[in-house]
């Protein structure tokens, strides 16, 4: 059951990335000009990566070298929650040791 909710929030988490990349994409590219836009008939269009910058010849062994990265420190969080669920280590933060007097 909890692999069943894992699994849905980083599905949902990576929706939401690739949703989040929409604006992006669009503010990437450049609306074509009226005089272009009449002669296709078409309405504005958009003409890809006019503005953008781009890629590096190194791009894929960053990307890769990132993605890795990330993935390490899930896999590390992953570890030290397992550890502190088997170990039973719970930290009660900011909570009394024991009950207050009425007088403080």
């Amino acid at each position: 059951m909890m692999m069943r909710a894992m699994t849905a929030r980083l599905g949902a988490a990576a929706f939401g990335l690739g949703v989040a990349l929409v604006p992006a994409f669009l503010s990437a590219a450049e609306p074509v000009t009226e005089a272009e836009g009449e002669a296709e008939h078409a309405g504005p269009t958009f003409e890809a990566a006019t503005r953008a910058l781009e890629t590096g010849a190194d791009m894929g062994q960053v990307m890769w070298l990132t993605l890795l990265s990330v993935g390490g420190l899930f896999v590390l969080a992953t570890i030290g929650w397992a550890y502190r669920q088997k170990r039973a280590l719970h930290w009660r933060f900011q909570q009394p040791d024991a009950p207050h007097d009425a007088h403080h």
